[in-house]
């Protein structure tokens, strides 16, 4: 609330809002069993780009997140997970998600490891993330 009215209150005055990002990480902490988080968050997604308002939500399964959120973000961006029936799992979230874009379905087909899968308003792309065998050392679970 203190960050809406701050940019309601640069622009009354003729200046540019400052774009302000809350991150959520860990979503399913924030999420299970708090209505008032998700009521908060929906809030976020669907009235913050008025107000120069974004939020990141990372998570590690499509469950975990609110279905009514998901369909309200601009981008999501995923990295397979490595066992095949959690591939078919995301793979099947994201389709029934995004069944009117057809380039889902080609998109998760041919994601390779470490490649970045992104669905946006604009479309599907992917990105080869460059991982050293150090970072996977340090960073794989």
């Amino acid at each position: 609330h203190k960050d809406i009215l701050s940019n309601l209150k640069l622009k009354s005055m003729g200046l540019k809002m400052k774009q302000i990002i809350y991150n959520f990480e860990e979503i399913r902490n924030f999420f299970e069993d708090n209505p008032e988080v998700v009521k908060l968050c929906k809030t976020i997604v669907f009235e913050g780009r008025k107000f120069q308002i974004q939020g990141n939500f990372i998570g590690q399964k499509v469950e975990h997140f609110p279905i009514e959120i998901l369909k309200g973000c601009q981008t999501i961006s995923f990295l397979l997970p490595p066992r095949l029936e959690d591939k078919q799992s995301l793979k099947k979230d994201l389709m029934e998600l995004y069944k009117d874009l057809p380039s889902v379905e080609y998109l998760i087909d041919n994601l390779e490891t470490h490649t970045l899968g992104i669905i946006s308003n604009l479309g599907t792309y992917s990105c080869k993330l460059d991982i050293t065998p150090e970072e996977l050392k340090i960073f794989a679970v």
